[in-house]
């Protein structure tokens, strides 16, 4: 069995989402293909590719969302979803 290295660095996503009393949101990226990148290539590639991929004016970037069971008021980004966005206007 292969041993995995544990990461010692975080991606973190910071956003404020359209309600009129937020603050701001920033939430740990846990993303299996993000962390596997920021394992194999180190934490400057992964970066590199949130920051690519939350480009909206080229991705439709969205996030899967999880909690702990201890913490059930603390969210996670458990997952990315994030199709090219195309010219058509639907």
């Amino acid at each position: 069995m292969k041993r995995l290295d544990f990461l010692k660095s975080r991606v973190v996503v910071s956003w404020l989402c359209h309600a009129d009393e937020c603050t701001g949101h920033n939430m740990q990226v846990l993303d299996w293909g993000l962390c596997e990148l920021q394992r194999k290539r180190g934490s400057d590639a992964a970066v590199t590719k949130m920051r690519e991929l939350s480009d909206l004016n080229t991705h439709r970037l969205k996030f899967f969302l999880g909690n702990l069971f201890l913490h059930p008021s603390k969210f996670l980004i458990v997952g990315l979803w994030y199709p090219k966005r195309s010219n058509l206007l639907f």
